[in-house]
């Protein structure tokens, strides 16, 4: 699985919106991830981010 799936995975586990994992990373809109655009521009920080939540909720 690539960063997209697992934190589509582990958003909705939590049972959150796109909208409420963009807060948690900064108010980035979180669908580039998911959908795995590799045009994305989040910084390192936000990519950072995203995995510390995916490894927080997923394990």
């Amino acid at each position: 699985m690539n960063l997209g799936n697992n934190l589509f995975q582990a958003r909705k586990k939590k049972g959150l919106s796109q909208e409420e994992v963009a807060e948690k990373l900064g108010g980035k809109p979180t669908d580039n991830f998911e959908m795995g655009d590799r045009r994305d521009t989040a910084g390192h920080q936000t990519v950072k981010k995203a995995c510390s939540f995916v490894r927080d909720v997923l394990g």
